[in-house]
């Protein structure tokens, strides 16, 4: 029988440990993480995910260890970041609390993937069941770390096979919008 992973962050008591606990954890998912420090223009960690012998994805991640829901402010950071970075890598925002609806709609027009309470839940459950219920097949960064967690081939390959060229098309749209 598969045993669960600990994915309890509870026990972090500050930003920097929410940040070491996210590492950690992608770790523990077979993904390469390292914290970014210092000037990082908005992102704390970048992590990379062998999808293949020739092919890596590559997540630059802003964590957020909040005692309130989140809004606009980190998900502007984060693409902002990844736009300064200008390697194509994923903006993703991870953090313990809720989003508010607002930031995830802004979230879903700038391409921002977001992991948070509604995410770990499922996470957890998932976790713990060894087995996925949400009939809506996840993507990015988090649906990644379903396939590792599962170790289940299809659920990996479907999320490398999503629509990634019309969010990259979408992101760039938006990008030129924003910029002229």
């Amino acid at each position: 029988m598969r045993k669960p992973m600990d994915i309890d962050f509870v026990r972090c008591d500050s930003g920097i440990e929410f940040e070491e606990w996210v590492k950690e954890l992608l770790g523990q998912l077979r993904m390469k993480a390292d914290r970014v420090g210092k000037n990082d223009c908005g992102i704390d960690i970048i992590a990379t995910a062998a999808v293949n012998k020739n092919t890596t994805k590559r997540f630059y991640i802003q964590c957020k260890y909040y005692n309130k829901p989140l809004g606009k402010g980190p998900i502007q950071e984060i693409f902002a970041g990844t736009a300064h970075h200008k390697d194509y890598g994923e903006p993703v925002v991870i953090t313990n609390n809720y989003v508010t609806f607002e930031a995830r709609r802004y979230a879903k027009d700038l391409a921002v993937e977001i992991i948070a309470a509604p995410e770990w839940e499922e996470f957890r459950r998932i976790n713990i069941e060894g087995r996925v219920d949400n009939p809506n097949q996840h993507t990015g960064l988090f649906g990644l770390m379903i396939a590792v967690l599962l170790k289940d081939k299809d659920y990996f390959d479907k999320v490398i096979t999503s629509t990634e060229g019309e969010k990259i098309k979408n992101k760039n749209e938006l990008k030129l919008q924003i910029i002229s």
